[in-house]
């Protein structure tokens, strides 16, 4: 494993890269980095040193289910990305939001095993996949992508983990049906 401090400046260095699709000048150093067209980039044998892991939800609750999801997913690799689902992505699937895009983009960000938050494409999913590009995508014990999505992702040369457990009960959904019986009295 390299150097503890190597491994941060890695890993702010692809921070950086994937937030604005490539290394400002002011940050790229010469070791780490290559020069093309004008724009910094992280070498290949960098890149190399860290497993990227991806996944994806809308992340709305917090609860003791996503934390356990998120630390299972981080085993998959060393700097986790999570691609939070769009307003407009929820109110389609759910029909409401409840904490809007922003404030759980915040939330999620201050999650330990989470290195990097990004807001969903509103019309394509494999947009910010392909920004990223993880070494793998971990789905949830609740989460399917259909088959054109999965030949898109394996053509890209990710592969895909689902878990296939969950931490107790905890969803959202219960969640919420909890808190309503809780007060309807109140």
């Amino acid at each position: 494993m390299p150097h503890e401090n190597l491994m941060e400046k890695i890993k702010e260095l692809y921070r950086y890269q994937v937030l604005n699709g490539y290394i400002p000048k002011e940050k790229a150093e010469r070791v780490f980095t290559k020069e093309i067209n004008g724009k910094y980039y992280l070498k290949e044998e960098f890149r190399k040193m860290l497993k990227v892991v991806l996944v994806g939800g809308a992340f709305e609750i917090i609860h003791p289910g996503h934390c356990f999801f998120l630390n299972e997913a981080k085993k998959y690799g060393n700097f986790l990305v999570v691609i939070l689902a769009r307003d407009s992505t929820i109110r389609k699937r759910k029909g409401k939001v409840i904490i809007d895009e922003d404030t759980r983009k915040n939330v999620v960000e201050c999650l330990k095993p989470v290195d990097l938050v990004l807001l969903g494409d509103e019309k394509d999913f494999i947009k910010p996949v392909k920004r990223v590009m993880p070494d793998v995508i971990v789905l949830g014990y609740d989460q399917e992508l259909d088959k054109e999505l999965k030949e898109r992702i394996y053509s890209l040369g990710i592969k895909i983990f689902k878990l296939n457990k969950k931490f107790k009960t905890y969803s959202t959904k219960n969640i919420v049906k909890k808190i309503l019986e809780e007060f309807k009295s109140f």
